[in-house]
This record gives structure tokens, C-alpha cells and sequence, in this order.
């Protein structure tokens, strides 16, 4: 018997040169060591390290950004980061995707739509090189920018998994996360329940990581 390793595309775009580096991820390989996929400048790298766990593996990514100083880390669960839908992981700053996992062509096709965005962004600013953009520094962040980076994502795996609940049908709620102060806030656009959570140390972060399910409130 043949039995079929899963495997995705994982892709990051470098912020030294701006080029797309993609690469095919094997779940056996990801799972005997760490894979690392570097820029053909040599001055990037993004890795990816399976992370052992019986009910619920994950694949913990660590990816350059081109707006930020230092590399963002995000876990995605392997069912998630092994299937064929595209999976967009955004800057929590910026809101531009600094990484994406899928089928190749789906890969393929966001580099293509994430490089024109990022190119008419910088026209926009004014912005004619890599080099030239503002980075964020930790000042800049209200928090403690690992502890919104953990939020925001946090939220956003609720989110694509379809484990939040509203008062809008199953699959039709639309949510919109803020963070204020040491709330992180998550409402339905359509319905506007909403719910706060408190998020204000690392350790009420990386609990929202371990949330199965988020059940939205009405507003009184």
C-alpha cells in the first residue's frame, strides 16, 4: 500500500528584495526537522517547525516582513496549513500578507495579486524601493507587539476555522476584530454581537491560541 504524504505550498515574500520564495512542504520532511526556505539574495529566510501534538498539531512559521523589523511567528494547525484553500497570514500592522500556504497555483496566483498590491501601495507613499519603507518599531505599538501579533492571530484561526458563533446563520457571520488597550474586540459587522476579551499579558494571549470555539453576545 501507497500511502500519499500531504503536502502544501508555503511562500513569503522577501523584504530585502521584494521576490516571492516558494516552496513545496512535505508533511513527512516537516515533521523529521525544521524547513527553511530562503531568498536567492541570501539576505531572507522563513521557517517552519511541526509542532507535536496528539489532538491538534500545529506548524509554527517564522516569517520576515517587509513593514516590521523583526519576523512575525504564527501557528496554524496542520489541518489547516495542509489543505488545498488558500491560508493568507497578514502583518498585524500593515494587514499585508507576509505569508501564504495552499495548492501551488492558488499560491502562485496571491504572489501575483500581493506583489501589485504592494507596488501600488508604495506608489501611493511615494515609496520607490524596499529600503526606503518606515519600519515599525516595538515603540509604536500600543502593546506589546508579540502580545497583539498572538491576538490577531489567535482570532483570525477562530475565524478561518469557522469556530466563532454569532446570531447570523453558520458560515454567513462577518467579523471585525480591534484591539482597545487591553481588550482585543471581536463583532459581527452583520448582526453586531460582539465579544471583548481580555488580552493585556502574553499569558492571556497564548490562552486564546487554545480556544476551541468563540460564542459572540448581543450588545445590550
Amino acid at each position: 500500500m501507497i500511502i500519499k504524504s500531504k503536502q502544501t505550498t508555503l511562500a513569503y515574500r522577501c523584504p530585502s528584495c521584494g521576490a516571492g520564495v516558494m516552496s513545496a512542504v512535505d508533511i513527512f520532511k516537516l515533521s523529521a526537522d525544521m524547513v527553511k526556505l530562503k531568498c536567492d539574495c541570501s539576505q531572507s529566510s522563513m521557517t517552519a517547525v511541526y509542532v507535536k501534538d496528539e489532538k491538534n498539531p500545529k506548524v509554527r512559521l517564522t516569517v520576515p516582513c517587509i513593514f516590521c523589523p523583526n519576523p512575525h511567528t504564527f501557528t496554524v494547525s496542520s489541518s489547516i496549513f495542509f489543505k488545498d484553500e488558500l491560508f493568507l497570514l497578514p502583518c498585524p500592522y500593515s494587514d499585508i500578507t507576509v505569508a501564504v500556504t495552499g495548492e501551488t497555483d492558488r499560491v502562485k496566483a496571491e504572489l501575483s495579486r500581493s506583489e501589485l498590491e504592494l507596488i501600488e501601495l508604495l506608489e501611493k507613499s511615494g515609496i520607490s524601493s524596499l529600503d526606503e519603507i518606515p519600519r515599525k518599531t516595538d515603540n509604536d505599538a500600543e502593546q506589546n507587539p508579540e502580545i497583539v501579533e498572538t491576538v490577531l492571530h489567535a482570532l483570525r484561526m477562530l475565524d478561518s476555522e469557522g469556530s466563532i458563533e454569532c446570531g447570523c446563520p453558520k458560515g454567513e457571520g462577518d467579523y471585525e476584530i480591534s484591539l482597545n488597550g487591553g481588550e482585543a474586540i471581536i463583532e459581527c459587522k452583520r448582526c453586531k454581537q460582539k465579544k471583548a476579551l481580555r488580552a493585556d499579558s502574553l499569558m492571556q494571549a497564548h490562552a486564546l491560541l487554545e480556544l476551541d470555539k468563540l460564542t459572540l453576545e448581543p450588545t445590550t
